[in-house]
């Protein structure tokens, strides 16, 4: 009971701490157990660096390059525990414990136990729990407290990660890029057709002019043709 569990990467359950629910005393913590979930196999691992000391009600998160990250927790019932954060290091074989160099002690969560941590971005979050040096006392004031994991320094406030604005502005340019290029298309055709149509209209223009000028001077010449066959010539008159 009392213990944490982590799920690596890999499939792996790495269980560590907590006690023994017949006597209630710590499980040796260097003592890691291990479970594969991928061939459904138990076994276990003497983890090497530092003897670490046995604890139990304390949390645990996993960073991104699989170092397993526990906080606080106690020895026995109330038992103060030397240093509340341990790092076990995954990536070498077998696992191996250190102490991490902690900065900024004094915005640091007192020595506190069954408390929850959630790792968000590169800052681990303290919530909650129970402090056992005080009697009878749960943390009710909703404090937490935030570790900066890449330099293992506790702040006092969360600075999230900016998304980069290249990422923001590609969309747009592509979109007015796509949007210029379809008004343009539209023009063109546009354009096309009215030259088209013009070409059109002017040809029928073209052909009512030519045919209203030919009209025209076939009706003249009829008329010119009617008028010299009623005037008589100087022959008839003289017979």
């Amino acid at each position: 009971m009392d213990y944490t569990a982590t799920l690596l990467s890999n499939g792996i359950i790495v269980f560590i701490g907590g006690r023994e629910t017949n006597d209630f005393l710590d499980v040796d913590i260097n003592q890691l157990v291990l479970y594969d979930t991928t061939i459904d196999k138990w076994s276990s691992m003497t983890a090497r660096g530092v003897i670490l000391e046995n604890r139990n009600g304390h949390s645990a998160i996993l960073t991104p390059d699989e170092r397993i990250i526990i906080f606080g927790g106690c020895k026995g019932y109330n038992e103060t525990i030397l240093n509340q954060l341990a790092v076990l290091n995954t990536k070498t074989y077998p696992y191996e414990w250190s102490i991490p160099q902690v900065s900024a002690l004094n915005s640091a969560p007192p020595s506190i136990q069954l408390h929850s941590a959630t790792l968000i971005e590169n800052y681990m979050f303290i919530n909650f729990g129970r402090n056992y040096q005080m009697q009878n006392s749960d943390l009710q004031k909703p404090f937490f407290y935030i570790l900066d994991i890449r330099n293992f320094t506790w702040v006092i406030q969360f600075e999230p990660e900016q998304s980069p604005v290249t990422t923001n502005s590609v969309t747009p340019i592509a979109t007015v890029s796509i949007i210029n290029t379809s008004s343009t298309n539209t023009s063109n055709l546009t354009a096309e057709k009215s030259g088209q149509i013009g070409i059109i209209l002017g040809a029928v223009g073209l052909s009512v002019v030519i045919i209203t000028v030919a009209g025209f001077l076939g009706y003249k010449f009829y008329k010119k043709q009617k008028y010299n066959r009623a005037i008589p010539t100087a022959g008839q008159i003289q017979t």
